[in-house]
């Protein structure tokens, strides 16, 4: 073949094209149990966008609740945060730096 039907040749196996039934994995996102409006919202947009692989690839991840479901001690005893973090983060609340809240 000539230099033409080469480069057609291979610019067509180099870029194979893109449809939605190629697609692998998940989409998720995370969104807060209190927060149900956010994802109602979410989940609406994708039953109304043109993608049926978004609609049946999103997954929710439960976000952990800063406000609720947070504590140093609790993050010290999961092994999230050494006892130094912990120290220093009670530190700087008593001195209102902000932390986590």
């Amino acid at each position: 073949p000539g230099l033409e039907e080469k480069n057609a040749e291979s610019s067509s196996a180099a870029e194979p094209s893109k449809t939605e039934s190629s697609f692998s994995g998940l989409c998720m996102y995370i969104n807060l149990e209190r927060r149900s409006d956010r994802r109602e919202r979410l989940e609406k947009l994708v039953a109304s966008s043109s993608s049926s692989w978004l609609s049946s690839h999103l997954e929710r991840v439960t976000a952990v609740d800063g406000h609720t479901e947070l504590s140093w001690a609790k993050l010290l005893g999961d092994g999230l945060i050494t006892p130094e973090a912990c120290a220093q983060a009670r530190m700087a609340e008593e001195q209102k730096f902000p932390t986590m809240n």
